[in-house]
């Protein structure tokens, strides 16, 4: 974090999210560390499985774009990028919007905007293992919140997935009940079904 306050916001809700920190760096003003230089250093720590990242300026934004990419490789990177509408820190060559977000395309960085955000993030990236593609299948109690949550997904460039009789059957094995409706792509168990009916679905 270029920021210490931020940084033990961040490291009091990791607690409390019921995340773990091999290690954490303030690193202020840079004045001996940087971001470039952690990255390195977390890409081979073995206790590291994915990073998250408080930045107000990139300084060498080349050579952080080189690591950034080579770490995201192996180890995912969040990373909170502040605006800059009141920078704690004078600007060393700041991005624009366009170059920054092309930045973030291809070092393969999640960039969020709060927080709250990164940590969402990282409690998914911690404790869901991987997808194997990038096809989805759909798990609600609404069919009005299936369709918004499969329109999300085809704007992101996610594949519905083709859900086939095999599906009807789990599903019904599963104890979704006569409201259960199986769909394409989607498995609407009916408005009663509750988090115990979706876990078991």
């Amino acid at each position: 974090s270029e920021s210490g306050t931020v940084g033990g916001a961040l490291l009091d809700r990791v607690a409390e999210a019921g995340l773990g920190a091999s290690s954490f760096a303030a690193i202020g003003n840079r004045a001996d560390v940087s971001a470039n230089d952690l990255l390195q250093y977390w890409a081979d720590d073995d206790r590291t499985r994915l990073v998250l990242l408080y930045l107000e300026s990139f300084g060498n934004a080349r050579k952080f774009s080189r690591i950034a990419r080579e770490v995201s490789r192996t180890k995912p990177v969040v990373a909170v990028r502040s605006g800059g509408a009141a920078r704690a820190y004078p600007s060393d060559g700041d991005l624009g919007p366009d170059t920054l977000h092309a930045l973030f395309d291809q070092t393969g960085l999640i960039r969020v905007a709060t927080l709250s955000q990164q940590l969402d993030v990282a409690r998914v990236l911690a404790c869901q293992p991987l997808p194997a593609g990038p096809r989805v299948a759909l798990v609600g109690n609404g069919g009005g919140s299936l369709a918004l949550a499969a329109d999300a997904c085809v704007d992101a460039g996610l594949t519905l997935a083709d859900l086939g009789e095999g599906v009807r059957t789990a599903v019904a094995d599963a104890g979704g009940g006569s409201a259960a409706r199986v769909r394409a792509s989607t498995v609407d168990l009916g408005f009663e079904a509750v988090g115990a009916d979706l876990s078991r679905t």
